[in-house]
């Protein structure tokens, strides 16, 4: 039953991580559509086939990509506000040759074409910035549901954690119970401080309440201790627990 409830936990978890990176991807396009509206509605003669918008709401950020690189970003710093104002634009450095001893001529235009797009939306951005933000608004609601759906998403990794947890502990009772148990092969630090390769570990407890401990391979017994305390006994199970 606790296992059928981990993969329950881990089905919601995953599918709320697939629908909010399909929520990201989908905005990201809305955003290109309303970018191209503005650069109709401003005659800003921007080339939209090179320009796309990745929408960041986490960071209440949208990156803007020419060709693929990321040139602009424009963020929301005052995160207290009510509302998903943009109000804060990076524009990321490129070189700009010198046309007196340019000799690549392709690579000085691209350079043209990116400095000219600059200028426009920082233009833009400045000019009409009440009406840029407007534009953006639906971006509000988009984080308010990845909000939520994150931190559902945070509910069901806590508790899955716990679930993972009690049933880790339930099985080093049951080994503590046993006395032994064989597993697949592992590295681990003998009671030398060698590196050794097991797959069994078997103990019993001394009347001092500490455990007498060998550490196996194939029925061969590679490193021992008679003083092990609980602890270390417990560690050393831990780590032998595939």
């Amino acid at each position: 039953m606790k296992k059928e409830t981990m993969d329950i936990l881990s089905d919601f978890s995953e599918s709320q991580y697939r629908n909010i990176k399909t929520i990201i991807k989908e905005q990201s396009k809305v955003c290109d559509d309303v970018f191209f509206e503005l650069n109709t509605k401003f005659d800003l003669g921007l080339d939209i086939n090179k320009i796309k918008i990745n929408y960041k709401p986490n960071e209440k950020q949208m990156q803007i990509n020419y060709s693929n690189d990321t040139i602009i970003t424009i963020t929301n710093k005052a995160r207290q506000e009510k509302h998903n104002k943009f109000n804060y634009i990076n524009v990321t450095s490129y070189h700009m040759p010198d046309n007196a001893f340019i000799e690549d001529k392709s690579r000085y235009n691209k350079m043209l074409v990116i400095h000219n797009m600059v200028n426009k939306i920082l233009t833009l951005f400045s000019h009409q910035n009440e009406y840029f933000n407007d534009k953006f608004l639906f971006l509000e609601q988009v984080n308010n549901e990845i909000e939520l759906k994150n931190t559902s998403t945070e509910i069901a990794d806590y508790f899955r954690y716990g679930v993972k947890q009690y049933l880790v502990l339930q099985q080093i009772d049951s080994i503590l119970d046993k006395g032994e148990h064989a597993f697949k092969e592992v590295w681990i630090n003998n009671f030398t401080n060698k590196s050794t390769y097991i797959n069994k570990i078997k103990f019993t407890k001394n009347v001092t309440n500490t455990y007498n401990v060998d550490l196996i391979y194939n029925d061969e017994v590679l490193s021992s201790s008679a003083r092990v305390n609980e602890t270390t006994l417990i560690d050393y199970i831990n780590k032998c627990i595939i």
